[in-house]
């Protein structure tokens, strides 16, 4: 049985679990605010940024579970410190990237480690601490995390603006070396299990899955639908994730049980995840973009464009956990993702038109309230659907399904901007003069921030890129509603999977 620390340890490991999972949790955030400047920088299509934030948040999300197993497998204080040294090593090859190319395999890397850190480091917690302490402890950790992660992306604006894009990623070398310090010579407060299965298929068959069918709809904006490799991938990953079914009802130890979904107010609440996550991902990828591409603000200021999103998050969490106990999850989730959904139709409405924080500051505050009532109330609704003695595999699957739900929106958004982008631009092309038509096509996967020749006047160039930003700001308009029309469908399961009753009635399977 696993013994609690010595006081003075116990800190370290907050220290160090703290650090290790802020190192991580940014990195989901944090890019978003660079990823203008490094498109511009590496000249990446669209589909190349897409795939430098969704790769990491994949490959996170479909090897977390194999993660923790690894972890309880060879020992938690063993494998998060590798996965803190591979996260800085990816970090500093993220920085050096020549290419977009190298930066997303570099960002595979990144998000291998962090699905062998982000479970070992609650696992620790939970392992340093005894059961009386347990609770504050993991109180701080949530409260430092989520202070990093509001702070981040302003943080990361602002070394995008005075330094470099690079920055952001350098930065994690920092993280890396004050948690590998703390943990210097700290005793095991783990002992491995090595009876534990890894399901190595499982990840494999999930991992590629996910892979065929994210890039046949990242490359299908580029490509065009009727595109044979387009198809091929798509069929590709449709087997493997039939596969990843068909094996996990099957083998001795899945990493996703699948009898927690027989449970419908499991099925439910990770539906939900889907839905609220992909809208929240999704939209909040683009809206750098907009800010500083077509607003031309700076990165600075686009970063702390979602502070009021963030702390509405942070501050009412509490209050909604509360709320949760009083009045039952269901009823939370379906107030709290219909909110979201009219910030989100509010949101679209801001962008290219009048002042825009007058437009803006309200709806980011209407979608900050709108997922500060869903955050606590889903975790809920997850633990207390899974049965006694499964609550940690059912928050793992959780913490799975909303990484992949990340990843798979922005595939998802990206196909329905670029799409509805190439739209627009058809319509305006006969504006243009052919050898401008030509120009213009050839850098459209570079959206909003097509490159026009110097030799242009001035006044030509000027009346091309309002085309170009006017197009985008159509595409992202479409990707709000698509964000709304996914949270209005998250409250409508609340409401019929949830229910609106007390947990203890309700969400008991």
């Amino acid at each position: 049985m696993d013994e609690p620390l010595a006081p003075a340890d116990r800190r370290r490991v907050l220290v160090a679990t703290t650090l290790g999972s802020s190192m991580a949790f940014i990195d989901t955030t944090i890019v978003h605010i660079a990823l203008p400047a490094l498109q511009v920088a590496l000249e990446a299509s669209a589909a190349e940024a897409q795939w430098i934030a969704e790769s990491y948040v994949l490959v996170l999300g479909a090897l977390i579970l194999v993660g923790g197993a690894l972890g309880d497998r060879y020992g938690q204080m063993r494998v998060f410190r590798y996965g803190v040294i591979g996260f800085a090593i990816s970090s500093i090859a993220c920085g050096m990237a020549p290419n977009a190319y190298t930066l997303i395999l570099a960002r595979i890397v990144q998000g291998v480690a962090g699905a062998v850190l982000i479970p070992c480091s609650l696992a620790l917690l939970t392992a340093a601490y005894p059961p009386k302490e347990r609770g504050t402890a993991i109180g701080m950790w949530s409260s430092f995390t989520a202070l990093a992660t509001i702070v981040g992306p302003v943080a990361g604006g602002w070394m995008v603006d005075a330094i470099s894009w690079r920055t952001v990623f350098f930065v994690n070398i920092l993280f890396a070396v004050a948690v590998l310090v703390a943990l210097a010579k700290m005793p095991p407060c783990t002992h491995p299990d090595t009876s534990r299965r890894l399901d190595v298929p499982g990840a494999v068959f999930a991992t590629l899955g996910l892979a065929g069918t994210v890039y046949a709809m990242t490359e299908a904006g580029p490509k065009g639908l009727a595109d044979p490799q387009i198809w091929f991938a798509f069929a590709v990953g449709v087997v493997f994730l039939v596969a990843f079914v068909a094996y996990e009802a099957r083998t001795d130890s899945p990493m996703m049980p699948l009898e927690l979904f027989s449970s419908r107010q499991f099925s439910g609440a990770n539906i939900v995840t889907v839905g609220l996550y992909a809208a929240l991902s999704g939209m909040l990828f683009y809206l750098p973009f907009v800010l500083i591409q077509v607003e031309e603000t700076s990165a600075l200021v686009a970063g702390a464009a979602l502070l009021p999103m963030a702390l509405l998050i942070s501050l009412m969490s509490w209050w909604a956990a509360q709320l949760s106990d009083r009045f039952g999850p269901g009823a939370l989730l379906t107030v709290g993702a219909g909110i979201a959904g009219f910030g989100y139709l509010a949101l679209a409405e801001s962008f290219g038109s009048g002042d825009l924080w007058m437009r803006y500051v309200p709806a980011a505050c209407a979608l900050g309230i709108g997922m500060a009532l869903c955050v606590a109330p889903l975790t809920s609704a997850v633990m207390m659907s899974a049965p006694i003695g499964r609550t940690g595999v059912a928050s793992g699957i959780n913490n799975a399904v909303s990484r992949v739900a990340q990843g798979m929106a922005i595939a998802g958004f990206g196909l329905l901007v670029q799409t509805s982008f190439a739209a627009s631009m058809q319509e305006k092309l006969p504006e243009l003069t052919e050898d401008e038509r030509k120009v213009v096509m050839a850098q459209q996967s570079m959206l909003a921030a097509a490159e026009l020749p110097d030799e242009w006047p001035d006044s030509r160039r000027e009346q091309v890129r309002s085309m170009l930003r006017s197009s985008f700001v159509d595409a992202t308009r479409r990707a709000g509603w698509l964000a709304a029309l996914l949270s209005f469908a998250s409250a409508g399961v609340a409401v019929t999977m949830l229910g609106q009753g007390s947990p203890s009635r309700v969400l008991r399977p």
